[in-house]
């Protein structure tokens, strides 16, 4: 299924049937905004004070109910983002295999006490946190997801930041990974986790960096730009200024993440830029799919099984999978810009 066929029941003649408007920009507060794009229905906007690009209207919170529960979004994640997390481990598309390595700086942060993560999906970065330094809390709405962390790693779960209202002010270390593009109001979601912390604590977001080279080379057909999913989209002056207004001062970031993919920036000069969610398990590194126009038709990437028998390597194989990484460190160590982490501590 494609996003834009799961977006079209949100729609009626060109309109959003569950419109949520944005009367000031979440970041600044500014109330003068431009147009820049309109990508499967939904307007992305430019605020002219600050610089923050946004999608206005976007969902209510009945229509985000609608689209999460989609067909294209229960493939999404059973399909895709669960089967891959399982075998690969939790985590694993927005950290790669460097999950351990963001452990080990967290708990350089923080080395012991109480955590809680925004989000945590199947629980894989709480099971990478040591339970004898840390008393591991995840906040999870999909409850497929919820139960699999509770189940496979013990871990305690809640559905929801109001579970956590007795226990604000008691968090040393906070984490929300690839979280904030999605929320509705980042200015209110961020004053709620700054309530959890302890005076001492720690918030860390990553999010994708819309001032990365995939931006400035792709433009609205870079993949960063999913809406109804991602609605929020940062760079680290406009993250920090939303932080500054809830309370916080930044204290560190890094980037990761920068491949530039030649191949993409050549087809989407003639074609657009949709996104596909099979309905099988697969190991696909992604699913962005092309279509040319207003064709219908669509060339779908060949699907790679999860059987070790189908997908066997031969030598040429490996050795083209030992060239991609090779030159995936390469490019991640020029341009390593696409994800940003930001450190933040409540304003002294």
């Amino acid at each position: 299924m494609f996003l834009s066929d799961a977006v079209k029941p949100l729609f009626a003649d060109g309109e959003l049937l569950y419109p949520h408007r944005l009367d000031n920009c979440p970041v600044c507060g500014s109330n003068s905004s431009k147009q820049l794009f309109v990508l499967r229905g939904f307007a992305h906007c430019r605020c002219r004070n600050c610089g923050f690009i946004f999608v206005n209207p976007r969902l209510n919170e009945e229509g985000a109910r609608i689209y999460y529960n989609s067909e294209y979004y229960r493939h999404y994640c059973q399909n895709n983002e669960r089967p891959v997390n399982e075998r690969f481990g939790p985590y694993c598309r927005t950290l790669g295999f460097q999950l351990s390595d963001f452990a080990t700086y967290l708990r350089s942060i923080c080395s012991k006490g109480r955590i809680v993560d925004i989000g945590c999906g199947l629980g894989g970065l709480l099971a990478s946190m040591p339970s004898k330094d840390f008393e591991r809390v995840g906040v999870e709405y999909n409850e497929i997801a919820a139960q699999f962390a509770r189940d496979h790693y013990g871990l305690r779960i809640v559905s929801d930041l109001d579970d956590l209202a007795s226990e604000q002010g008691t968090f040393d270390l906070v984490t929300a990974v690839e979280v904030i593009e999605h929320v509705s109001d980042p200015l209110a979601w961020m004053q709620d986790l700054v309530q959890l912390l302890r005076p001492s604590g720690h918030l860390v977001i990553t999010t994708p960096n819309i001032n990365s080279l995939d931006y400035y080379m792709y433009g609205k057909r870079c993949g960063h730009f999913c809406a109804p999913s991602h609605v929020n989209f940062f760079g680290l002056k406009t993250l920090s200024l939303l932080a500054a207004r809830a309370g916080l001062q930044r204290t560190d970031y890094w980037y990761r993440g920068g491949v530039i993919n030649i191949r993409h920036w050549w087809r989407t000069r003639n074609q657009e830029v949709d996104f596909w969610s099979p309905e099988v398990p697969t190991q696909n590194g992604g699913n962005v799919v092309y279509r040319r126009g207003k064709e219908d038709h669509v060339e779908l990437p060949p699907i790679r099984s999860f059987d070790a028998d189908v997908a066997r390597d031969d030598r040429g194989q490996t050795l083209r999978r030992f060239l991609r990484q090779v030159y995936t460190k390469g490019m991640n160590a020029l341009f390593a810009q696409n994800q940003m982490v930001a450190v933040f501590r409540k304003k002294t």
